[in-house]
């Protein structure tokens, strides 16, 4: 049975998110020679998760970008973004052909960790249709088909089970 979207009005196209299990997710990470990572706004259940996540992405050598709300949530904890933008903004230089920051390798995975869920949906289907050459993840608990891979519709608790995880793992 496919994976519906959060939100019925959400109508993807032919070309939908596969189901992100953790196991695929692990694989995809490893693999990965340089991470982008984009956060967005985030639910209080969401934070330790994603702080370990962005410690390890930066020590892969992985990219960090937050949204401005993010890096208002994150000040007090000492991590720091490689840069600040808006979701539109970094949406519009990856699909004008952005690939770099500071000289590393060019980004090859996507990952998008937080957000409101309509406004991830669009960015998601800008980079699908204008940056082909990129993988793109949706690590939020709703369904996003626009990205390559999404986790299914699921409740905060097993979201979090999986997200540990992945942590463990990687």
């Amino acid at each position: 049975m496919a994976v519906v979207p959060w939100q019925k009005a959400n109508v993807p196209g032919h070309i939908v998110a596969k189901k992100l299990k953790p196991d695929k997710l692990i694989e995809m990470l490893n693999e990965s020679e340089h991470t982008l990572l984009i956060v967005g706004k985030l639910e209080d259940f969401e934070l330790e998760i994603a702080k370990s996540f962005i410690i390890k992405t930066k020590l892969k050598g992985g990219t960090v970008v937050f949204t401005p709300i993010a890096n208002k949530t994150f000040l007090e904890t000492g991590i720091k973004p490689e840069m600040i933008l808006g979701l539109t903004d970094v949406t519009a230089k990856l699909a004008r052909g952005w690939r770099e920051v500071n000289g590393k390798a060019p980004f090859d995975l996507v990952v998008f960790f937080g957000g409101y869920y309509y406004q991830q949906s669009q960015m998601l289907s800008a980079i699908k249709h204008y940056a082909t050459d990129l993988k793109k993840l949706s690590l939020n608990r709703y369904h996003q088909p626009n990205a390559d891979y999404s986790f299914a519709n699921i409740r905060e608790e097993r979201w979090v089970k999986e997200m540990q995880t992945v942590l463990e793992a990687i």
